[in-house]
């Protein structure tokens, strides 16, 4: 119980200090982040050490996502992302990804979102990233979409908003 309250601890400490920063000055983008802890404990740190190196990865995770969804569009288009997830596959064992471009979402008969992708300049991308570590007791599927289309419309409503 104490081991689990610890690693919370250190990933809400990890998570806490993320701010996006992208796009700051020089000298705004200041950022407080967990420099050290210390853990003082009669018995062994084993597991603790464990589910440390996993705060971690799941801190480094959380911000990249972060990254991701605070970027402007055009900074993030979907040929960007597409090359973002092609990046994390090359640098994390058992992760593959794979991207359908414009050609093969017309191939595959993905009308749908060709459809939509045509209310932007920017080309569709549909991209797939699968996770098979060693050792893997059980599958884990998570779905996402994010429409380029709708996220411009959003971002042009709030500027004539906001201004």
């Amino acid at each position: 119980m104490l081991i689990r309250a610890l690693y919370e601890a250190a990933l809400i400490s990890l998570v806490a200090g993320y701010k996006y920063v992208a796009h700051k000055s020089p000298g705004d983008e200041h950022v407080t982040l967990l420099e050290s802890l210390t853990i003082v404990h009669s018995g062994g740190l084993s597991e603790f050490d464990t589910l440390l190196v996993r705060a971690v990865a799941v801190a480094e995770g959380v911000s990249t996502a972060r990254d991701l969804v605070n970027a402007p569009i055009n900074h993030l288009t979907p040929t960007q992302l597409a090359a973002e997830a092609e990046r994390m596959g090359s640098e994390t064992n058992g992760l593959t990804v794979s991207t359908l471009g414009p050609e093969d979402l017309r191939k595959e008969r993905f009308g749908a979102l060709i459809a939509v992708a045509q209310g932007s300049h920017q080309e569709p991308r549909l991209i797939t990233m699968e996770w098979s570590p060693e050792g893997a007791e059980r599958t884990v599927v998570l779905v996402g979409k994010w429409c380029y289309v709708r996220q411009r419309r959003y971002h042009y409503q709030a500027e004539r908003r906001y201004g």
